[in-house]
């Protein structure tokens, strides 16, 4: 970080990490819910999405884990797994931009538990010291969100074109 006019710490840069990594974990979250809608095969309502968004991240990763397991081409399943693995690694660190304030150590920003329990986890007893986590780490999960965005649209992609090959196969032909 960088010092303000008067001396005080410019918390912008750190913001505006935290903000982007928020914004990334939003757009992948947004994404899961359409992998989910595709790989389930859901079918087109209209109220499907806005049910599938109140699931929690956490559930529509474990969803996608356990669907994944049921696929038979190695390909897609190792597709589906591997992008939802980095879902789940970029929204663990989003939760902790977002549980973590920032504090200044040593010249650099760390993110500090507060929570009791969070606390007492991070406590390195040998050491007496308290773990942090660097705010460099946040700015890796934002590249390894634009990773899974990318990938999650490819999933969705295969997806959507195995169901739409699903329900073209299920009409009955026109000349029978």
């Amino acid at each position: 970080m960088t010092e303000g006019k008067n001396g005080e710490a410019d918390h912008a840069k750190t913001y505006a990490i935290v903000g982007e990594l928020v914004l990334i974990a939003s757009a992948l979250d947004y994404q899961l819910a359409e992998i989910m809608v595709e790989v389930l095969n859901m079918g087109p309502s209209p109220m499907i999405m806005p049910v599938v968004l109140t699931l929690d991240a956490a559930r529509k990763v474990e969803i996608l884990k356990r669907r994944a397991g049921l696929i038979t081409s190695d390909d897609w399943k190792k597709g589906l797994i591997r992008h939802v693995e980095k879902v789940e690694r970029v929204f663990k660190q989003r939760n902790i931009a977002c549980h973590m304030p920032p504090m200044l150590q040593d010249g650099k920003w760390t993110l500090r538990p507060l929570a009791a329990a969070k606390l007492f986890r991070s406590i390195d007893l040998d050491k007496k010291t308290l773990e942090g986590f660097k705010v460099g780490d946040l700015a890796e999960a934002i590249a390894l969100g634009e990773v899974a965005l990318g990938e999650g649209a490819k999933v969705l992609e295969n997806c959507q074109r195995a169901n739409a090959e699903l329900e073209k196969r299920s009409q009955p032909s026109a000349g029978k």
